[in-house]
């Protein structure tokens, strides 16, 4: 006998789920459980969730264990020479999270060249750290369609590299997706929404984001000198003259924000949101908590962000 039977188990994965405790996880997730159960796998996440619900409800939910058949020590050489490989499924299930989150985070038809490859980012030193996301201070290297130049090559010509800006300084915001929630998501793709919205030289330039599914990250223009609340309280301080600039810069910020159509109300604005560049040009940072004020004469009420400020 070439295996030894296993006696079968119920599958429960799925038994005590509902519709919206599935609609809650990962495109790619519901892929694969679907896939274990040789069920169709293209569609849409509602299709899908539909087909899964429809066999939970209709079959005995009998399937082999996950060591059955146990084959010997020379059928599994064999078997698996014909099975797909470890990384093969693993490359396939991180292309499937990435393609999720970049629809989850991005407009395809508008954000053109706004998702990243992660193989563009140069990750250097950490220079924050907050709730969910640790900053980081890296670049972002630009390989243009017209020119033939490999990364190898990139790397080797520096001067070629400079003369041409093909790396640009940047803020490498990496999400810490394992400790994420759907609020958490929520606020990501929100801050996101408002950033790729705004154009002015007094706030912080969103970069694009990388949808890599190990490395989610925003990336934003590089502000080398902190935020505003350390730039005050260093020695020696800014002169008076330059603190005025920085309120002048905060006050060209707010003015771009409340005037555009449809404004937006940043409602947590203070001096850690206030990031300096190293041209000494303060630039206002961290839209979580703004929102999008949808007419002129409509009102805020709701309390939030940091009331002592």
């Amino acid at each position: 006998m070439l295996f030894h039977t296993i006696p079968k188990h119920t599958d429960c994965s799925i038994d005590s789920l509902r519709y919206e405790e599935l609609n809650q996880m990962l495109l790619a997730d519901i892929i694969e459980i679907c896939r274990e159960r040789n069920l169709p796998t293209e569609g849409t996440k509602s299709q899908l969730i539909s087909d899964l619900l429809f066999w939970k409800e209709n079959t005995t939910r009998l399937v082999p264990a996950p060591s059955t058949p146990r084959l010997n020590e020379f059928e599994i050489s064999q078997y698996a020479s014909s099975t797909p490989s470890t990384s093969a499924m693993k490359n396939e299930r991180e292309a499937l999270r990435s393609r999720e989150f970049s629809m989850l985070f991005l407009n395809g038809e508008t954000d053109t060249g706004l998702d990243i490859p992660f193989k563009e980012l140069v990750i250097k030193r950490k220079i924050g750290s907050g709730g969910f996301k640790d900053c980081y201070e890296g670049n972002k290297h630009y390989v243009r369609k017209n020119d033939n130049f490999s990364y190898k090559q990139i790397a080797k010509f520096r001067c070629l590299q400079r003369s041409n800006n093909i790396t640009e300084a940047v803020a490498v915001g990496e999400l810490r997706i394992t400790r994420f929630n759907e609020i958490n998501l929520a606020e990501i793709k929100h801050e996101i929404n408002v950033l790729k919205q705004l154009r002015h030289e007094n706030v912080v330039k969103f970069i694009g984001v990388c949808t890599h599914p190990s490395h989610l990250c925003i990336v934003t223009e590089l502000c080398s000198k902190g935020d505003l609340f350390d730039v005050i309280r260093a020695y020696p301080r800014p002169s008076f003259a330059q603190q005025v600039m920085y309120m002048y810069d905060i006050a060209l910020g707010v003015a771009y924000l409340h005037t555009r159509r449809p404004s937006i109300i940043h409602r947590d604005l203070k001096s850690m949101n206030v990031l300096v560049s190293s041209d000494d040009r303060a630039k206002i940072n961290d839209f979580g908590l703004a929102r999008i004020r949808p007419r002129a004469n409509a009102l805020m009420h709701t309390q939030c962000g940091t009331p002592n400020w």
